[in-house]
């Protein structure tokens, strides 16, 4: 199936894993460089490590100013898009692995969502659920 821009918002059809690698490191680069450019906007500094804390300082999480919670909004309301495609695109990627679509869970889970790249025909017997 090829892969068009309305097909990749779908939930049907299956890709291979160059396709959902080639999906996950553009959807990363652009997701990076858009939370760089809001950062930057309201006066904070971003990299790869602010995924986990995006303020860096979580001790303040309770009293958050007016801007600040103005810029967690706006980073949440950017990465739905995102959200959605990987969720979608981690679907498609376990329909064509032969894989249980409740796997889908695993893409919230930093690093084991590399692990549906590594998933081929060769390896789908050892990895298949009852």
């Amino acid at each position: 199936m090829a892969v068009t821009f309305g097909s990749f918002w779908r939930w049907d059809g299956k890709v291979t894993r160059r396709t959902y690698a080639m999906f996950g490191a553009c959807g990363l680069g652009i997701k990076y460089n858009l939370d760089r450019v809001i950062a930057d906007y309201f006066g904070f500094r971003w990299n790869i490590w602010n995924y986990l804390d995006p303020l860096e300082h979580p001790d303040r999480f309770p009293q958050m100013s007016g801007p600040e919670k103005y810029y967690l909004a706006i980073l949440l309301i950017t990465s739905l898009p995102f959200i959605w495609v990987g969720v979608t695109m981690t679907m498609k990627r376990l329909r064509d692995a032969g894989q249980p679509l409740a796997l889908t869970l695993l893409f919230f889970a930093p690093v084991v969502n590399l692990l549906f790249l590594r998933c081929s025909a060769s390896c789908q017997a050892n990895w298949r659920v009852p």
